[in-house]
């Protein structure tokens, strides 16, 4: 299945990527790794007027100690993250997290902002456009109805992202920058609890930094999936 048409705009800084989300309305997606972003854009779940690369900002990239803190930049690829030493020997349970996500050339793209911030899944969303129109637009799609479960007024839509989780137990803070400021939440805040719009997060609004408090930690993380591969 192949891409439909979109302007495409690479980013050298922040506020770069808010001017171009403002110039076209919001009607603009932010790309990182894209290993969630452009499945769904293939399948015309999003069709935005703009995409706009945030790869070529170099700030989004770092890992550092700050203060009492250490800080993850978004863009950083999950296989990135899984050669550090510090995650491997602080934060087990997300180096595990990491180790759990995907195949090792799905990490190598993918990012960790991006795991953190993909989009809910359905077997009855995640489909393309005319199987979708034939079957009935369902509440994530604008319809009436949850095609999972019709009678329901809630969508059963799943987040499926691994990281998140693992970094909440590490109460770790999500940093964002929007057109109106920034913003630091606790990790678990960004979630709505609502499969149709997963996040709360303002419009424009970029993820620019995972803070996660600097000491050493214990923990583990298993996943439960339907198959081994």
């Amino acid at each position: 299945m192949i891409l439909p048409k979109f302007d495409y705009k690479k980013a050298r800084t922040i506020e770069e990527a808010l001017e171009l989300y403002n110039k076209y309305n919001g009607n603009a997606l932010y790309l990182a790794g894209g290993t969630d972003l452009v499945p769904l854009i293939k399948l015309r779940l999003f069709q935005p007027q703009v995409v706009i690369d945030l790869k070529g900002i170099d700030g989004l990239k770092d890992i550092k100690k700050v203060n009492n803190s250490i800080v993850v930049g978004p863009n950083i690829t999950l296989f990135e993250l899984k050669q550090s030493s510090f995650i491997k020997d602080y934060l087990p349970c997300f180096f595990e997290s990491l180790e759990a996500t995907s195949c090792e050339t799905l990490q190598m793209r993918g990012t960790i902002g991006g795991n953190i911030l993909q989009n809910t899944r359905c077997l009855q969303y995640n489909k393309s456009l005319e199987w979708r129109t034939a079957r009935g637009f369902c509440l994530k799609m604008g319809g009436q109805v949850c095609n999972v479960l019709p009678n329901s007024k809630s969508c059963f839509s799943n987040y499926c992202g691994d990281n998140a989780p693992s970094l909440m137990t590490l109460d770790a803070k999500a940093k964002l920058v929007s057109p109106g400021g920034e913003r630091t939440v606790r990790l678990e805040k960004l979630f709505s609890k609502d499969g149709r719009a997963p996040f709360n997060i303002k419009p424009g609004e970029i993820l620019k930094e995972i803070v996660i408090p600097l000491k050493k930690t214990m923990g583990a993380y298993e996943k439960l999936t339907v198959r081994g591969s």
